[in-house]
């Protein structure tokens, strides 16, 4: 799939369950995490530069900003976007000249502003509707799961994945994933490998079957 088309889902605008839906909005569907990783592998394979010299300069870059940020400063990365601290006060403000009002100040976030330029840049972008629906409201049976799964696996070529693809692949929340990956272990569905910590999972042959329409 060309990386200028981009799969979207449709998701109900919030309402009370007694309620019927208003409308719609779009979110990106499936999306994957791009990681430092990626980048380095990308950006080494454009330049001279070296997956080294890449992790060095992102991990200066991270320096700056922190220093930069908490001395109350903007930062502004040309053709990116300006990196601003945020400032709450975690009390409410009803004396403007109380000298405890700075007691009670700190930096809650990070506004990042993009530039026009990058922003224009994403103009050019098909958008298909995914085939694979996104967060489910409702319990998926175990056929459903298991060729979810199928169909992931297929589309990525990895026989093994983690508590996240599980996430994306079936649409499900991470609260009921957490309920779902275990009692899909304990019916022989599904393979736990790995450790406690970072655990993954791949389909059993009980699941390819199980899967079959």
């Amino acid at each position: 799939m060309s990386s200028n088309i981009v799969e979207y889902d449709l998701r109900e605008i919030p309402h009370a369950s007694d309620q019927p839906v208003s409308g719609y909005y779009p979110v990106v569907a499936q999306s994957m995490t791009f990681t430092t990783e990626g980048i380095c592998r990308h950006a080494s394979k454009a330049s001279t530069l070296t997956d080294a010299d890449i992790k060095g300069m992102l991990a200066m870059l991270r320096e700056v900003l922190i220093e930069k940020l908490r001395q109350g400063q903007r930062v502004d990365l040309e053709g990116i976007g300006t990196f601003a601290p945020v400032l709450t006060s975690d009390e409410a403000i009803d004396d403007p000249n109380s000298k405890q009002l700075a007691r009670h100040l700190h930096f809650s976030g990070v506004q990042f502003r993009p530039k026009k330029k990058l922003v224009s840049a994403l103009a050019s972008v098909s958008f298909h509707r995914t085939k694979t629906p996104g967060v489910v409201t409702k319990l998926l049976t175990d056929a459903e799961l298991m060729a979810r799964l199928r169909s992931f696996r297929d589309k990525t070529g990895r026989n093994l994945f983690s508590r996240k693809d599980f996430e994306l692949a079936t649409g499900y929340s991470r609260a009921r994933s957490a309920q779902a990956l275990p009692r899909l272990v304990a019916e022989g569905l599904l393979d736990k490998l790995g450790t406690s910590r970072f655990p993954y999972y791949q389909m059993t042959d009980r699941a390819a079957a199980i899967s079959e329409p």
